[in-house]
C-alpha cells in the first residue's frame, strides 16, 4: 500500500519489513504504516538484539533491490525469499 507520498507504508493485511545489505527496513509510523503489535515487538527484539533496523520511507524500488522482505500482523509471519539470519 502507497502512501499520497508514493512510498511503502504497509501491505494491505501486514506491516512490511525488507531487509537490505543487513539492514532490517520497515516503514516509520509517520508513513501511515499500522502501529502494530508484532510490529512493536519486533522493534524492541531486534533493539534488544543489537540487529540492525531502521524506521525509513520505503520506495517501490527498494522492494524490488532488497535481498529479503516478510510482512508480520497479529496472527502470521511470511518471509518472502531466503533467511540470512
Amino acid at each position: 500500500v502507497l502512501n499520497s507520498n508514493d512510498t511503502i507504508a504497509d501491505a494491505t493485511i501486514a506491516n512490511m519489513f525488507i531487509v537490505k545489505d543487513g539492514i532490517i527496513k520497515t516503514p516509520s509510523l509517520d508513513e501511515g504504516c499500522i502501529a502494530g503489535i508484532m510490529r512493536r515487538y519486533l522493534l524492541q527484539c531486534f533493539d534488544k538484539e543489537e540487529i540492525l533496523f531502521k524506521e525509513t520511507k520505503i520506495e517501490v524500488k527498494d522492494i524490488f533491490e532488497a535481498d529479503e522482505i516478510f510482512l508480520t500482523n497479529t496472527i502470521f509471519w511470511h518471509q518472502m525469499g531466503k533467511a540470512g539470519w
